[in-house]
């Protein structure tokens, strides 16, 4: 029996990166949230197991390591103080990837979210113990901010929401 390729083209869903938000609590106790959703298509995350051997041979997940390389253009944003207020999202509980066509939480930060036309599924993945770091650096004839995640997580099934 060879392998068929019609049975697999509707179960495979294209879920391009749509945004990334993060969330921190305010001074009232309510949630803000920070959306980028005009990111390069270059953004790419990897979540990979971290391993041992234990004295059998058998191989241990200890956890999953997640990380993303999220690039955004940074001439839309130099008004806006991003850079600055990604330095004080630092500190958020929560950094959420959303891919294809999930749905985007409410906005505290001006941004417009792009449709996504070639998306046929959806999917969140939320961070809860992450750290993440910003560069600005310069390609062809515009600068971009370039931050760089990384996060653990031991149960791999509490990242997808």
């Amino acid at each position: 029996m060879g392998f068929n390729f019609y049975s697999i083209t509707n179960a495979i869903k294209l879920m391009p990166i749509r945004a990334i938000s993060l969330k921190i609590p305010n001074s009232e106790g309510m949630n803000e949230n920070l959306n980028i959703a005009q990111l390069e298509s270059e953004s790419s995350f990897n979540i990979d197991q971290i391993t041992k051997n234990d004295m059998t041979g058998r191989v241990l997940v200890i956890t999953n390591k997640i990380t993303g390389t999220f690039y955004i253009p940074h001439n839309l944003y130099k008004n806006n103080n991003l850079l600055s207020q990604l330095e004080t999202y630092k500190n958020a509980e929560s950094f959420t990837i959303i891919l294809g066509n999930s749905s985007i939480p409410p906005n505290d930060f001006i941004d417009v979210a792009p449709i996504i036309y070639n998306a046929s599924g959806e999917l969140k993945i939320k961070l809860t113990h992450f750290d993440y770091f910003l560069s600005v650096e310069s390609v062809e004839f515009r600068p971009r901010i370039k931050l760089s995640l990384t996060a653990y997580e031991s149960n791999i099934n509490n990242l997808f929401i």
